[in-house]
């Protein structure tokens, strides 16, 4: 080689480790990540479940998150790794899983699985980690004292058991005969079982009771088909087998259409899905989440058998109002007090329909103050035309009998009857009085006035009972927020008792979330009184007779149809201080044109200046009138008619008179004087009066439009802090789950969040209440316009706040 060949090569090798030197100089070692090591784990199934792939998918995002720092984990659910639903099947599947040298750790999911790796058959060579098991005296009888006995197999077990449950079904239904579903597949082993068969004819006689079994299999039909019509109540197991949830939908409709109490071993869960009852609280996160920590031990070098197993489940009743409902069991009311209601409010086969209008409609129809206001104005109605009547010829009949003593008579030579019997006809008439006139005049203004009154109250109860319905709605928001509320607090107390399980906060935090618990429930109490008084408010307004008469009422927001012209399209015309300016004018001229009210006001202005007037004429003007009276004595008894009875005497005698007279008082001792000096006091003061109700119309526009401009922005406002106050407790509980934060600030974030969405929910409704109370002040209801009506409404508004343009 030669010396200038072996320089260029000495070069090259140099220039090489130098760029390789600045390399690795110029990268911080931080940023050198080391491979992490893998972890490769087996799924050991019984067989295809859309239920156990949604429990191995938690467990894989619990395990992956718990471990994405230190390790790679991989997933193998080889089709040898299925068992098909057959116990065999279970020990080949193990088997392989066992045997694999890549494989580190084996998932189980399903009893077969569970009571392979149990029973001894198999040496397990590699950690085994079990599914949930409620009752480990059915299923996981090696668990002692809370921990494995075996060596490379862990469980999470719960302290609920069958035995408990079961007396708690027995309480609610007091059956006498129980059937348990479960899963086809495993129903043979069960039976076989002996442990498992002497636990439930121990259970039989504790209750005096009987059981039989329905299997599950792998279609609702062929299940509905196998469960009996008259079963007293069901005790359900998950139906693995099942494809889908489709099946259990189907299933559990059938079943509560057959009106049979059911009970759901996996608690909150079945009880959501539809079942009547279950005790256990809604778990499957936390318990993945368990399932996760216990790989995680295992790779930290604890051994099964040091594994805490039991995972402690605080029992409470769980009840679907709604299937009870469905099922027409009566549910009493210290369960409804005590227990976790699922399902929202219960159907109510006796709520009619009711939208803004048909409640409006009603009320106008129905209200007993309008109704009995009605009956005022046909009273006045009457009144007038009882005024009128005093106008009209005046006739009178007369019968007149006649007795005098016999002295006098025998005394008047015939002059005086004895006795006599008379008839007659008599009538009058006014030919004027101004007390007569002017009377039907007023009258005529009380009628007008007592129209425009109706008019007004039916204004008046319009807006009540559109405010009452509008309540309704707000409060049935509130009591679903609470509602919510009190279901975010139950999934952080979760959260605290894993937590607590884990070691990673005190009991504290769990007796805390417990308190807040408890207050919030409370709250939800509170809430649904409220809605019953909103309802009796609402019912009352509605004139129903049935004050807790139900309604499933319509819901309304900014962008119902009822309120889009005054919410919407005439919002979008105040671009500007003058252009919201003129709408204020012509809200004011609008009310001031249509205000029964100042009608009111008018009507009784003008009877009281009627009253002015007669009173300044009763010196000048005379009453004049005239009457006609006619009598006809058919019969007159004398002593000389008797006389000359023979001759034909006691002949009738007819007798009338006509007169026409005018009266005029001279002297009343100053009465007419002091009656005008009155009459002229109350025109003024009615001139006040409907100066005052002039006011008031106006400052009722005002007040609503100064109303309507702070909802506005409040329902703006109300949103942005609703939306920013649910991000911050999404991150806070994020942030709490991972032991971030204080138990303090989850609450305050959640506490915010409710605080935020109420708020939310009172001001839409508030602001909707305002625009009723501007309608109301306006006297013009947008909900209760034709089409045209508010087309004309709104084309008016448009030519005031944006007049066109002179030529």
């Amino acid at each position: 080689m030669s010396y200038l060949k072996l320089i260029r090569i000495l070069v090259s090798v140099l220039g090489l480790s130098l760029i390789a030197s600045l390399t690795c100089f110029g990268q911080s070692t931080d940023d050198v990540e080391a491979p992490k090591p893998l972890l490769t784990i087996a799924i050991v199934r019984d067989g295809p479940s859309y239920i156990l792939d949604a429990m191995i998918e938690s467990v894989k995002q619990e395990t992956t998150a718990l471990l994405r720092t230190k390790h790679t984990v991989v997933y193998r659910e080889d089709a040898s790794f299925n068992a098909n639903w057959s116990p065999a099947g279970a020990r080949s599947a193990l088997k392989s899983a066992l045997d694999d040298s890549a494989i580190d750790m084996v998932l189980l999911q399903g009893y077969f699985s569970l009571d392979e790796a149990a029973n001894g058959g198999l040496t397990l060579n590699k950690p085994c980690i079990g599914a949930y098991v409620q009752d480990p005296r059915i299923v996981a009888p090696f668990i002692k004292n809370g921990r494995s006995t075996i060596n490379n197999l862990s469980v999470t077990v719960s302290d609920i058991s069958l035995e408990k449950d079961l007396k708690e079904f027995y309480d609610l239904v007091k059956f006498k005969k129980v059937l348990y579903a479960v899963t086809d597949a495993y129903l043979q082993d069960l039976k076989e079982d002996g442990a498992i068969q002497t636990l439930l004819n121990k259970m039989d006689a504790d209750l005096g009771i009987e059981h039989g079994f329905i299997p599950l299999t792998t279609t609702a039909q062929d299940s509905l088909q196998k469960t009996p019509n008259t079963a007293e109540a069901i005790f359900f197991f998950p139906p693995l087998e099942f494809p889908d949830q489709g099946q259990l939908d189907d299933y559990i409709t059938g079943v509560n259409a057959r009106a049979i109490p059911t009970y759901a071993m996996t608690g909150e869960a079945g009880v959501a899905q539809g079942f009547l009852f279950g005790m256990m609280p809604d778990l499957r996160v936390q318990l993945a989440r368990r399932a996760a920590l216990n790989i995680k031990d295992i790779l930290d070098g604890k051994a099964a058998t040091q594994i805490d197993a039991l995972f402690r489940v605080e029992r409470k009743l769980y009840v679907n109002v709604v299937t009870a409902s469905e099922i027409g069991f009566d549910l009493p009311t210290d369960m409804l007090f005590d227990a976790m209601l699922i399902g929202g409010e219960a159907p109510d086969v006796t709520a009619a329909p009711l939208a803004l209008v048909n409640a409006v409609k009603l009320a106008t129809d129905a209200n007993y103050r309008l109704r009995a206001t009605r009956q005022d104005t046909e009273a006045v109605y009457e009144s007038q035309r009882q005024a009128f009547s005093g106008m009209l010829p005046q006739v009178s009949a007369l019968y007149q009998y006649t007795r005098n003593n016999d002295a006098k008579a025998r005394a008047s030579l015939g002059s005086i009857p004895r006795q006599s019997n008379s008839i007659g006809v008599g009538v009058t008439q006014m030919i004027y009085d101004d007390n007569t006139v002017t009377g039907y005049l007023i009258a005529e203004q009380d009628y007008e006035a007592a129209a425009f009154q109706e008019q007004s109250l039916e204004s008046d109860t319009v807006q009540l009972s559109a405010v009452a319905y509008l309540r309704y709605l707000a409060a049935k928001s509130i009591l679903a927020i609470a509602k919510e509320n009190l279901d975010v607090t139950r999934t952080n107390l979760g959260l605290a008792r894993v937590r607590l399980d884990v070691g990673t906060a005190g009991p504290e935090q769990v007796y805390r979330f417990e308190a807040q618990e408890a207050s919030d429930r409370a709250g939800v109490s509170l809430a649904e009184s409220q809605v019953s008084t909103s309802l009796t408010a609402l019912n009352r307004v509605l004139g129903q007779e049935d004050l807790e008469q139900t309604w499933n009422a319509e819901e309304i927001g900014l962008s119902s149809d009822a309120f889009d012209v005054t919410s919407r399209r005439v919002i979008e015309l105040l671009t500007s201080e003058a252009r919201a300016q003129r709408f204020r004018l012509f809200s004011l001229q609008h009310a001031m044109a249509h205000a029964p009210e100042l009608e009111v006001a008018d009507r009784t202005l003008a009877a009281q200046e009627l009253n002015y007037g007669l009173a300044g004429r009763s010196f000048v003007v005379p009453s004049v009138g005239a009457s006609f009276n006619y009598l006809n004595t058919f019969q007159s008894d004398t002593f000389e008619s008797a006389a000359a009875a023979g001759a034909g005497g006691n002949t009738p005698e007819d007798e009338w008179t006509f007169t026409l007279q005018a009266s005029l008082p001279i002297f009343e001792g100053g009465n007419r004087v002091f009656n005008l000096l009155k009459q002229r006091a109350l025109v003024r003061s009615q001139e006040l009066n409907r100066s005052l109700t002039r006011q008031i119309v106006e400052q009722r526009v005002l007040d609503s439009l100064y109303a309507l401009s702070a909802s506005y922005s409040d329902i703006r406002f109300s949103r942005i802090a609703a939306d920013r106050a649910q991000k911050n407790l999404d991150i806070v509980t994020e942030k709490y789950r991972v032991g971030r934060v204080s138990i303090v600030d989850l609450l305050d974030a959640q506490n915010e969040a409710f605080v935020q969405k109420q708020n939310e929910v009172l001001a839409t409704y508030g602001f909707l209440e305002d625009l009723v109370d501007y309608m109301r002040a306006i006297n013009w209801y947008e909900f209760l316009a034709t089409p045209s009506e508010q087309d004309a409404w709104l084309h008016s508004v448009k030519r005031f706040v944006d007049p066109p343009k002179a030529k």
